[in-house]
């Protein structure tokens, strides 16, 4: 498998795997109790949410490096 095809793979599993992190902390986890890999998850669910460009891109596997040179 190639590079690319690898992480894009791997950029969509992070992306299932951060959905499920704040689906199981969001109401649960109280913000003095999150880490910074909750935070992260939490920006990045808001980011994915506040855009609908954002949301193609992370759906289709495309890595943070790539996104921003969009």
């Amino acid at each position: 498998m190639a590079r690319e095809e690898q992480l894009k793979v791997f950029s969509q599993r992070l992306f299932e795997l951060q959905t499920q992190l704040v689906f199981l902390c969001q109401g649960r986890l109280p913000l003095a109790h999150a880490d910074m890999i909750v935070l992260e998850v939490f920006y990045a669910k808001y980011q994915q949410e506040s855009s609908a460009a954002q949301n193609i891109l992370i759906q289709h596997g495309i890595s943070p490096q790539s996104r921003e040179q969009f």
